[in-house]
């Protein structure tokens, strides 16, 4: 199986940190590593006080159901204003191709006020691929789960 990606890197924007700074918290980075089946990323949030929590809201069918993961903090990464976090998740060994996963942030400041970060509604999504390969040894490419 194969992992991608369906958003830009949010980081990437010219304006991330002000939306950073306006919204309260924004993924910054993610990434997928197909192999072992993770997501990985970092989530910057407006420091509004000395305790944070912040947890990555996952589903794999639509909402129907969902998993909270815990972000932890990283070290020295508080820049004045903000403070970076980061987070892992392993997707189900069950994703099969053509099913998505998505997620929201939720950040929740020392006074239990709660922040989202849902990509402007639609939700940060990831495809899943049937893994290409050469199946035949003659360098003609198929698919397969």
């Amino acid at each position: 199986k194969q992992f991608q990606l369906c958003f830009p890197q949010p980081s990437s924007s010219s304006t991330f940190m002000h939306r950073v700074l306006n919204s309260y918290v924004s993924l910054e980075n993610a990434r997928v590593d197909s192999c072992r089946g993770l997501l990985t990323g970092t989530v910057r949030v407006k420091s509004v006080g000395f305790e944070k929590k912040v947890t990555v809201r996952l589903t794999y069918n639509n909402w129907v159901t969902f998993n909270e993961v815990p972000a932890s903090y990283v070290q020295d990464s508080h820049d004045g204003a903000t403070d970076r976090f980061s987070f892992s998740a392993v997707f189900p060994a069950t994703m099969v191709a053509d099913e998505r996963a998505q997620f929201a942030i939720r950040y929740e400041t020392h006074n239990s006020i709660c922040y989202w970060d849902n990509n402007h509604g639609e939700n940060y999504q990831i495809m899943c691929y049937a893994k290409a390969t050469d199946m035949a040894g003659d360098g003609s490419w198929i698919h397969y789960l």
